[in-house]
Parts: C-alpha cells; sequence; structure tokens
C-alpha cells in the first residue's frame, strides 16, 4: 500500500528558531525533548512531600513509584535528579542521592557497598564487616546533608531474592535499619512486584506512607483521547521545525496509539525517531513516511502490533 504524505498546515511551529539550526543540532535536541506522564507531575511532588516533611517529622516519610516497564518511572527519577543536580557536590555535601541499580543487589552487605560507591566514598568494596560498612555509610550521610535517597530499578533489588524469604527479609532490615539511623527518606522506584521487598517487612511497609503508581496512558473514553492529544500537542510543539506535525489531529492521534498503546518510553521512541527521519530528510514536519519508517525501526512494537498502523 502506497503510504500517502501527511498534510500540513500553514501554521508556525513553535520551535521554528531551531528549524535553521545545523542539521546535528537539531537532532541533538531531539534527545532533549520532554514526554511527561500525567502522573509525572503528582510523583515529583511525592518526591518533594518526603524530602521537606521529613524535616519536621518525627519518622521519615518515604515513598514508593511503581509502574509496568515504560510508563515512564524512570523519567520521574531522572528529571528530579536533574533538577537538583546543583545541589550535589560529591561527597563534600550532596542533599540529594539518586541511584540507578542496574545490577542485583542480593544482600545487605552489597546493598551497604552499593550506597557507598554511589555517594562516591572511596574503597566502597574493601572489607567485609557489614557493621564496620553500615556505620561507615550512616557517618557519611550525615555527615554530607544528604536530605533524600532515590533509588531507581528497584526490581534488581528484589528479583533476585524473590522466593528467598530469609535473604530478602535481611535486605529489607537493612534499608529500614538505614532509615531509621539516618533519619532520611527514601524513594524507590520499581515494577509493582517490587512491592513484595514492603510486604516481607512490616516495619518497613510502615515507613513507605506515600505511593504512587504510573499506569499505562489510557485511550477508552473521550476524555483519555482528549488528554492523549494534548500530551501529543505538548510534544509536537518541542520539535526542531517549520511547521507542527499535527500528531494531535484524531486520526494521527489513535494511529500514534495504537502503535505504542500508551506506553510512555514507546512513545518517546516513535516520536524520537520519526523526528531524527524527518529531520535527515529535510521534511518541514514529521510526514507519514516517517511515522511508518520510525515503527519499522523500533521492532520492541511491532512485537507487539499487528502491521504497520501508519501503511
Amino acid at each position: 500500500m502506497t503510504r500517502s504524505k501527511n498534510v500540513l498546515d500553514n501554521k508556525p511551529h513553535p520551535g521554528y528558531a531551531f528549524a535553521n539550526l545545523p542539521q546535528e543540532e537539531r537532532l541533538k535536541r531531539l534527545e532533549r525533548i520532554r514526554i511527561l506522564h500525567p502522573s509525572f507531575n503528582r510523583s515529583l511532588e511525592l518526591i518533594h512531600e518526603c524530602r521537606e516533611r521529613s524535616k519536621i517529622t518525627a519518622e521519615p516519610i518515604c515513598g514508593f513509584i511503581t509502574g509496568d516497564a515504560g510508563v515512564g518511572k524512570s523519567e520521574v527519577f531522572k528529571q528530579y535528579k536533574n533538577q537538583n543536580a546543583a545541589s550535589n557536590g560529591g561527597v563534600a555535601g550532596q542533599s540529594v542521592v539518586a541511584i540507578e541499580l542496574t545490577y542485583r543487589v542480593p544482600t545487605p552487605l552489597a546493598l551497604v557497598e552499593m550506597l557507598l560507591q554511589g555517594m562516591g566514598a572511596p574503597n566502597p568494596t574493601y572489607g567485609r564487616n557489614l557493621g564496620v560498612k553500615f556505620n561507615r555509610l550512616v557517618n557519611l550521610i550525615k555527615a554530607t546533608g544528604v536530605e533524600i535517597v532515590l533509588l531507581d530499578e528497584f526490581q534488581n533489588f528484589v528479583d533476585q531474592n524473590s522466593g528467598k524469604g530469609k535473604l530478602l527479609y535481611d535486605v529489607s532490615d537493612c534499608l529500614k535499619s538505614l532509615i531509621n539511623a539516618t533519619h532520611v527518606p527514601f524513594v524507590l522506584f520499581g515494577l509493582h512486584d517490587t512491592l513484595c521487598i514492603l510486604r516481607v517487612n512490616s516495619q518497613l511497609n510502615g515507613r513507605f506512607q506515600r505511593r504512587e503508581t504510573l499506569p499505562v496512558f489510557p485511550f477508552k473514553t473521550e476524555s483519555d483521547r482528549s488528554d492523549f492529544r494534548k500530551l501529543l500537542t505538548m510534544i509536537d510543539q518541542q520539535l526542531p521545525f517549520l511547521q507542527m506535525s499535527k500528531m494531535s489531529d484524531d486520526h494521527l492521534s489513535q494511529k500514534i496509539y495504537e502503535a505504542t498503546g500508551g506506553l510512555m518510553r514507546f512513545i518517546k521512541f516513535l516520536i524520537r525517531d520519526a523526528a531524527m527521519l524527518a529531520i535527515l530528510k529535510n521534511h518541514s514536519a514529521i510526514e507519514i513516511e516517517d511515522w511508518a519508517e520510525s515503527f519499522d525501526r523500533n521492532t520492541c512494537m511491532s512485537d507487539t502490533v499487528k502491521g504497520n498502523p501508519f501503511d
């Protein structure tokens, strides 16, 4: 089937000021596009509340942000981390500690070592005495003025311990003791199943009073579809083109939803690559052929959708 071009209007694009930048600069700008889940601000408010209220409460208020893979949890983590980057000064002083768990942490000792490393402590894995390292971490958190700790990809903390009740409890108890000893709130980010770390330890569960779930973007009601089109308009306005790509058009927005299933990660991949292709082809906006090719390039989407919605 022939892929017809998207009909563009003559309305200037809000990002037109960037449309005449060198191609390389326009491509770099695509990496800075913000695609925000409707629950994004609520999650940021949760982190802020945990941080500020814990300064005056008898016990720190901790939070848990959960959701399916790809809904935008890591975007919240990165946004808060970047917003507070100026306040972090390494070991000498850091009010926000933000660590992504890129490897599994199966023991209390490994958890403590991971936090020491994330805070920039020298020789974090030297020695095997948990008590010594635990006290070192507590003293470091207090000495550097840490106000909150964010841990992303927390399922990497839990997965290897699932089904191992005692080990999972030991790790959860270590986390609870760390919160008690430092009076610093922790905010965890992870998949829904990660909540099992709280269920095995009622005292730890009680520390995590604030919880937010980032759902897949809905598309069932007219209100859902209207919100989705508003999101697409906000993204469209950030792109470095002379014209709008008309993502919020009823027909095109439905195709974008069909291609992505409402997952923020897929929405980001699809739009980023479609915009990249349009820039490389010197299009004044994203055209239907760019959408179709972007979908074909992102096999993670084509694996779950029958056919190409843009054909």
